[in-house]
């Protein structure tokens, strides 16, 4: 398979300027990322995220946490990208495959009755390039974490990858129960901060 080529990308932050389905997002700053080393353990992370009764410390992650961009249109998640079924993008780890096409219908399933995933469309590629950490689990899939905010408060957006020969590929993305962020926080194996 031939891979695409073109500009990697930051997503399209539609509040703050008119929607231009022309426009290819930016390079990342390379430079504002801080990998964590092999073998660190989740201390310094444990430090932040957790408080002294060892819960999640959400006044914290209110106060690092961005305003989720507002949920995408089909046309608009699909104009983010320069080919429609299938692009690789740059993550602070990782190159990830993503197959548009197919992360759009995921979002829309009537199976996902739990929760209104269409409303992450927006930020789903935020997540993936500027994470605040990662982890991986056992079975070596890797978990991107990055808080949001809404009405209600903090939202745990979680974008899941699975290995695929020299990358990662995208899995899910959903926003993440207490119990889930415990479990990523406590179990799996960090392989990336931001802070």
């Amino acid at each position: 398979m031939q891979r695409s080529d073109f500009t990697y990308y930051k997503p399209y932050e539609r509040d703050n300027e008119s929607y231009n389905s022309n426009t290819r997002l930016e390079f990342l700053n390379q430079n504002d990322i801080m990998p964590s080393k092999n073998g660190r353990d989740m201390q310094d992370i444990r430090t932040k995220l957790l408080d002294i009764e060892q819960k999640i410390n959400y006044s914290y992650l209110k106060n690092i946490a961005s305003k989720i961009p507002s949920p995408l249109t089909q046309d608009e998640f699909l104009a983010q990208f320069p080919n429609k079924n299938r692009v690789h993008i740059k993550t602070p780890i990782s190159e990830v495959e993503i197959q548009p096409k197919l992360i759009w219908e995921h979002l829309q399933k009537q199976s996902n009755k739990k929760e209104d995933r269409n409303s992450i469309s927006g930020a789903i590629i935020q997540t993936l390039q500027e994470p605040l950490f990662i982890t991986k689990d056992k079975k070596e899939a890797f978990y991107f974490y990055r808080p949001f905010l809404d009405s209600k408060g903090v939202l745990n957006l979680v974008s899941v990858q699975i290995p695929n020969s020299n990358r990662l590929q995208y899995k899910t993305s959903y926003i993440a129960s207490k119990q889930r962020m415990m479990k990523m926080l406590k179990e799996y194996d960090l392989v990336y901060e931001r802070f």
